[in-house]
Formats: C-alpha cells, structure tokens, sequence
C-alpha cells in the first residue's frame, strides 16, 4: 500500500483500491484518495493507493473492488451463488492437509449445486507455486507455461553447449 488504511479498506461496498499507474492515468498528478469514480452505472470512492505489481506476477489488475459490491451489482446472486464468476485463492492452515481440502471441496457440487449442474463441475486446488507451470486446472486466466516446453528448451539448451564443447575441444586439438 502507498496509500489509505489498510485495515478498513473494503468496509464500504463501493470502495475502490487502485494501482499506482491507474491512479496516475485517471487523475493526474491530484491526489486521488477520496474521489469518486464511476464504473459502469456504479460510483466508487478510491480509499486505496497500491504499488504496480511487477510484471511477473500472475495477479494482473488494475483496481480493486470489495466482493460485497456483487450483491449490488446482481440482485438475484443469492439464487445464482454457484456462478464462478471469479478464481479463488485461500490459504490453507500448516496443520490441514490438501487431501482434506479436495475431499471438502469434492463435496460441495453434489451437497448445494441445482441439479443441472451436479456432475458437471468440480473444484480443485493447486499450490500458489506451481500456478506458472501447472496447466491441470481449468479456467486459468492467464496461460501458464507448460512444463514439457521448458524440458524440451532444456534438451536443445544441453544439446548446443555439448556440440560448443565438442567444437572446442575440436578446435584446440587442431591448434595445437
């Protein structure tokens, strides 16, 4: 955080936390804490300033909004809770097991899903650190790098530096 309390960021529903460079894009030079700003036919007060995320990160946005907006935005979301509209992250207590997890999260379609959807969706969980790599999990928004590519960049990597060494050990016998 540059700027704003973090600890009462999203007690409103329409508070907005922005990026560094949305905030410099949308209000200049101007502080923007305190200024409203209208999405849509929603009107937004900026209570937050955020550093950029560096441009590795698998976080990509440009603002923040509290999710108790969406009950404001879609009246009939108490009906509809199941729509996936948005990836989740938790973190998981060092004493839980990820089997329990998945074994509660297995759970979940069959004991609250309407009956059109039961068998049809399912929940997973992946370790924040295998996001880049591990292509399993579907509705991934941004494409991770598949692990086969990097093994066979690797081969080709080892196969150039074996033949640079072979033309060096080729070249210096010669030489000499």
């Amino acid at each position: 955080m540059i700027s704003g309390n973090q600890s009462t960021l999203f007690e409103n529903p329409e508070s907005v936390v922005l990026t560094q460079s949305t905030a410099k894009k949308l209000f200049g030079n101007e502080n923007p804490l305190g200024r409203v700003l209208t999405i849509e036919k929603f009107n937004f007060t900026v209570v937050g300033i955020l550093k950029d995320l560096p441009e590795n990160s698998v976080f990509k946005f440009n603002l923040l909004v509290s999710h108790l907006i969406l009950k404001k935005m879609h009246p009939d979301l108490a009906h509809l809770w199941w729509w996936g509209g948005s990836l989740t992250f938790i973190k998981i207590y060092p004493n839980q097991s990820i089997e329990s997890v998945r074994k509660s999260l297995a759970a979940i379609p069959d004991k609250y899903f309407p009956d059109f959807l039961k068998g049809r969706e399912t929940y997973d969980v992946q370790p924040l650190e295998n996001i880049h790599l591990d292509n399993r999990v579907l509705g991934d928004y941004i494409p991770p790098v598949s692990s086969n590519y990097l093994y066979i960049l690797m081969a080709i990597a080892i196969g150039v530096l074996f033949i640079a060494c072979a033309n060096f050990a080729n070249l210096s016998t010669s030489q000499s």
